[in-house]
């Protein structure tokens, strides 16, 4: 049988979706910014054995038709913060002679009144086909307690109610807290702040100063910035913005990292990849002497460079990798890989998912595609063989939505997260996005943040998901 699309927003209370693996590898799940339309919601659809997971966002009484429709929840209507609530049984019939299109919604009602997990899925019905799926839902540790519903609707293409089903649930506390909290800190594309102006790198410095000032309250370990650090490689543009930023993070004394985007070559001329601007100012000069710096790729070159660090009992690898790589470049993040088998690996690179979530098929900035990876080329040839990468993080396309990302499972079943974001159209935010690393819940919560309005960002949208 096969299956859908689940499209999902989480909001305050912090959801996330318990789903099997697609046993045969290969995309899971994709996952992008969520409009709450009246009727129909826009979206990408692909076939997933073994999952589907569909929304409501109204309540409307049910109609006569060749439609059947029934939720059933599990006999235990109460769940534990940090628990898996299931499984839910959603099945939808057609009784008719004919096949019959249909869209399903499905959305959590919280206690506050708030709806997450949305999400959109259209299906067409074959005549008296039967679809019948278990949905079971995490409860992140620190969700609200209360009752939560799970609602289902379902719309002809007219966008009559065909309809509408819940069930519901309590959430209590665990009485527990999560012991072990630390955050990561990604910059997008930043060449829009760092020269654009006066009142823009005033954001830029203020962006540097509040990752400073909340180093110890949020615990953050690391800074990454997926590339086009400046808009176009100068020694006025790095003088001026890029290099006091990042001169806050390196004072600070946490790791960082940064990868060459198109816009830090001469003129975007990735071609000739001459980044010999771009280490003037962040090459080995300026990483040597770290203990957590492992070197760059080409030779005195930190285009490519790696970092390693520890957060307790856990060992991280960072593998940056400039703009559509090189193959070269690839095979030198696979040794790096290799010489250290004991860490869990993120690849961060400027150019790998578009904002629809969906990978970089092509290399869109003048290289040879026989020589280099697309984001697609990454995640086949790289990738989903090395089952110690867990996280890829880039940003480049613009310009809304801000955010989308991808769950895969690699060559091993193992699920990797694949991040885009990017808020270069809104330079006056100072935007980020904070990783919180949430480790006993086994979660990871995305906050894109306007450090500028310490406010988290209005363009973009929280998720949640598990690592």
């Amino acid at each position: 049988m096969v299956q859908h699309l689940l499209i999902l927003r989480s909001i305050a209370s912090r959801f996330a979706i318990n789903y099997n693996v697609d046993s045969t590898g290969g995309t899971v799940l994709r996952r992008t910014p969520f409009m709450l339309l009246d009727l129909f919601c826009t979206v990408l659809f692909i076939s997933i054995p073994g999952l589907v997971i569909s929304v409501a966002l109204t309540v409307s009484s049910a109609f006569a038709g060749p439609i059947t429709h029934a939720l059933t929840g599990p006999s235990t209507t109460s769940v534990s913060q940090g628990g898996t609530y299931g499984p839910i049984t959603s099945s939808i019939t057609n009784g008719s002679s004919s096949s019959y299109p249909l869209t399903v919604y499905a959305a959590v009602y919280t206690p506050k009144g708030l709806w997450v997990d949305t999400a959109c899925v259209p299906m067409t019905l074959s005549a008296g086909q039967a679809v019948n799926n278990n949905i079971s839902r995490f409860i992140p540790a620190f969700a609200d307690t209360g009752t939560y519903y799970f609602y289902e609707n379902l719309y002809d293409t007219s966008g009559k109610i065909i309809d509408s089903t819940s069930v519901s649930f309590t959430v209590t506390s665990s009485g527990g807290t999560d012991s072990e909290t630390f955050a990561i800190v990604v910059y997008p594309d930043s060449q829009n702040e760092v020269d654009n102006g006066a009142d823009k790198v005033s954001v830029w410095q203020k962006q540097n100063q509040w990752v400073v000032n909340n180093i110890t309250n949020l615990n953050i370990v690391a800074v990454f910035g997926v590339g086009d650090i400046v808009n176009d490689p100068s020694d006025t543009a790095y003088t001026t913005a890029t290099v006091k930023g990042y001169d806050l993070i390196d004072n600070a004394g946490i790791p960082y990292l940064t990868v060459a985007g198109n816009h830090d070559y001469p003129n975007t001329n990735v071609a000739d990849r001459d980044s010999s601007k771009y280490d003037q100012y962040f090459g080995p000069s300026r990483f040597s002497g770290k203990q957590w710096y492992l070197g760059g790729y080409p030779a005195n070159s930190d285009a490519n460079m790696a970092i390693a660090f520890d957060i307790g009992t856990r060992k991280f690898l960072v593998i940056g990798l400039e703009v559509f790589p090189r193959f070269e470049a690839v095979s030198w993040a696979q040794s790096v890989i290799n010489a250290n088998q004991d860490r869990d690996v993120i690849v961060v690179t400027h150019a790998y998912l578009k904002n629809d979530g969906t990978r970089y098929l092509v290399n869109d900035v003048g290289v040879d595609p026989s020589t280099t990876y697309s984001g697609q080329g990454l995640w086949d040839h790289f990738i989903k063989s090395n089952s110690r990468i867990f996280m890829v993080i880039g940003g480049h396309d613009i310009c809304s939505p801000t955010e989308a990302y991808l769950i895969s499972a690699d060559n091993g079943n193992k699920l990797v997260s694949q991040i885009f974001t990017n808020h270069q159209c809104y330079p006056d935010n100072g935007s980020v996005l904070l990783l919180k690393f949430k480790t006993s819940s086994g979660i990871i919560e995305a906050i894109p943040y306007a450090t500028n309005f310490e406010e988290n960002d209005p363009e973009g949208i929280q998720y949640t998901f598990s690592y």
